[in-house]
């Protein structure tokens, strides 16, 4: 358990988080943080988010790529279920940080933010889409698809805006805050489905 641990922190967590964490300041800088409207404040945080949860959740089953997790996951001397979850848990709170980064900046460059609704808005843009990515690394056993998925589905989106509750800036556009309600639990919905599938699938 130690040694597949330790895998994670040095080849999916350190590098992985720091390049997040880079991209979202970037995307601060480009976008602008000073003075904005709660409109422009919304249409930042569905697009980064979208493209942070792609990034994040596939990441969440790329280590398994890795030579030596799959040495690890081989032996069986581990309960592979637990540290996925542990990976998922890890996960969802640096989201967190993130979120709670985010909207500080905002809010010290006097743009207009109404906290939970923002940090609800931004965890479900990166809940829904990386729970779909997720589950199909898993299912096709290939990080890459997976990120393709998200990727096609994120430029789709950017295209055409025709798509119901499957819409990824529903709240950019002024849809019906209940999509976003939907998309979360699907998300999580989503997640525990790869949680239960994940094991049976490695074997």
């Amino acid at each position: 358990m130690a040694k597949f641990l330790l895998i994670d922190i040095k080849t999916n967590l350190v590098k992985l988080y720091m390049g997040i964490l880079i991209l979202l300041f970037g995307g601060m800088f480009i976008f602008g943080v000073s003075n904005l409207n709660h409109e422009r404040v919304t249409q930042y945080i569905e697009l980064i988010f979208t493209i942070l949860g792609i990034l994040l959740f596939t990441a969440i089953y790329s280590v398994d790529q890795n030579k030596k997790s799959k040495l690890t996951i081989s032996a069986k001397c581990h309960d592979y279920q637990f540290v996925f979850m542990l990976r998922l848990v890890i996960t969802i709170i640096y989201i967190l940080f993130l979120i709670t980064i985010n909207l500080f900046i905002f809010y010290l460059f006097n743009s207009n933010i109404i906290v939970l609704r923002d940090m609800f808005i931004a965890l479900t843009s990166t809940l829904f889409i990386g729970s779909i990515c997720l589950l199909t690394s898993i299912l096709s056993g290939n990080t890459l698809n997976g990120l393709m998925f998200g990727l096609v589905y994120f430029l789709f989106c950017l295209g055409f805006r025709n798509l119901g509750f499957m819409y990824l800036f529903s709240e950019t556009f002024n849809f019906p805050f209940y999509i976003k309600v939907f998309q979360f639990l699907l998300g999580i919905v989503l997640l525990i489905l790869s949680y239960t599938i994940i094991k049976k699938v490695q074997n």
